[in-house]
């Protein structure tokens, strides 16, 4: 069978637009390609592709086309951006050119929103939750029968039906993902595209955030040596320099992470990474120890700027451990970092923007060239997560309300004044109010 696979559009690199490696999909390639004849394009970066998939959809003639909305929008408050009507478009032009195709979308923005998708595009035939590649492979051998498929979305006599969710327990045994078909050359011209995860799942409880609804609440960890045994064959067969751990939270658990780095820096591989990291399990070792298997940026997000504030929003931290981490940064040669936080909380918003007058000027004093920016934005609602429910409660929206194009939170706390705080906090020299960073979800 003929099975194409298909990146969602986040709109040109031109632009200043994030080129993200399609991890998702290179995972399905391989779970898919000893059986099928298998093709992978990524929009974002052809040339033109609104004008290229109607002839790639011509030149293949796939029975099958795999569709991933990865993000539904860039999550940016300042600078957002839906993402939406060009995966519409895309579903169109599919349909169109090949009117006898199955179309099958997936990725985690689709999860989020699945129903709704599925109720607002009667191009689908089925969608995929959660983790792909086993689903999509079953699939493809079960078409007349969905219903024996796991982790699936399809309609039934006019209703949408869910078969029963199902994580990959054995992550380890997943085989490596096919990155080989696709155009790596394009990703090479942008440092840390190209993507991998340690492990899946989140063990954290950030009130916004709906990973753990995406890919469990609880870790699935590959060994160290199989996450560089990866990176090795991603230097010396595709020649790839630098790549972005896609974890959900790099440093936990932390003698894992650890072992990780150790096992990096055994190797002697020469590459550069980068990842996410929570203040909390930070020390001056660990960042030695990452920095010595390669790693150039660690990128925080604290989100908040008091205790209070981080309690609210259910980080698992509290200001120390955000002041060690400044403090460890600044003593280990080679070590740079980036800083995320949030405005217009649920609560504590007077307290966390004093903290943030605070705490901005010592990260810059501290930390100097080190420090790569600071990068504050509101917080986008998405379902499955503990702030949708207040958001809910609070009648900032109902259950009602599609969610689907992007939608802040608003707080009744948040006063003018606190608005004008952070209009002249956007003027210092390393900050950057809700730009340049990625979307939410990062395999």
């Amino acid at each position: 069978m003929k099975v194409l696979l298909c990146q969602g559009y986040l709109g040109s690199p031109s632009l200043g637009k994030p080129i993200v490696f399609p991890l998702g999909l290179a995972y399905i390639a391989s779970s898919i390609k000893a059986e099928h004849e298998v093709y992978c394009w990524d929009p974002n970066i052809a040339q033109n592709p609104m004008s290229e998939l109607p002839r790639l959809l011509e030149k293949i003639e796939p029975q099958v086309v795999g569709l991933s909305l990865r993000n539904v929008d860039s999550s940016l408050y300042a600078d957002h951006e839906s993402y939406y009507l060009q995966f519409v478009s895309f579903l169109k032009i599919i349909r169109e050119k090949l009117p006898y195709c199955k179309i099958v979308v997936g990725g985690a923005g689709f999860s989020l929103f699945a129903e709704e998708i599925m109720s607002r595009n009667s191009e689908i035939d089925f969608g995929v939750v959660f983790e792909g590649e086993q689903s999509f492979a079953q699939l493809l051998r079960n078409m007349d029968h969905p219903e024996r498929v796991n982790n699936l979305v399809f309609r039934k006599n006019g209703r949408i039906c869910f078969t029963e969710p199902k994580y990959i327990e054995n992550f380890e045994a997943s085989a490596f993902p096919s990155r080989e078909l696709f155009n790596l050359k394009e990703y090479r011209k942008k440092p840390y595209s190209i993507n991998l995860m340690t492990k899946r799942g989140c063990e954290f409880h950030c009130i916004f955030c709906p990973n753990a609804f995406i890919s469990g609440c609880r870790y699935r960890l590959r060994s160290p040596k199989n996450v560089v045994d990866e990176i090795e064959q991603m230097k010396n067969y595709f020649e790839l320099d630098n790549y972005y751990f896609a974890d959900s939270t790099f440093n936990y658990p932390y003698d894992y992470a650890r072992k990780v780095c150790q096992e990096l820096a055994a190797r002697k591989l020469g590459t550069d990474w980068t990842a996410d990291f929570t203040p909390a399990f930070m020390n001056e070792s660990f960042i030695k120890e990452a920095v010595q298997s390669g790693c150039s940026m660690f990128d925080f997000s604290p989100d908040g700027a008091s205790d209070n504030a981080l309690a609210a929003l259910r980080k698992g931290i509290c200001m120390k451990d955000i002041k060690k981490t400044i403090s460890s940064v600044k003593k280990v040669e080679g070590a740079r970092a980036t800083f995320n936080f949030m405005y217009d909380l649920p609560r504590y918003n007077s307290e966390h923007i004093a903290g943030l007058t605070r705490l901005i000027p010592q990260m810059e004093c501290s930390l100097r060239e080190k420090l790569s920016g600071i990068y504050i934005t509101k917080i986008r609602i998405y379902p499955h997560s503990q702030l949708y429910n207040l958001a809910v409660k609070e009648k900032i929206i109902s259950k009602d309300t599609s969610i689907l194009y992007p939608t802040y939170y608003s707080s009744a706390s948040f006063s003018s004044k606190v608005e004008n705080v952070i209009a002249d906090l956007s003027g210092k020299s390393c900050i950057v109010i809700s730009k340049l960073k990625g979307g939410l979800i990062k395999s």
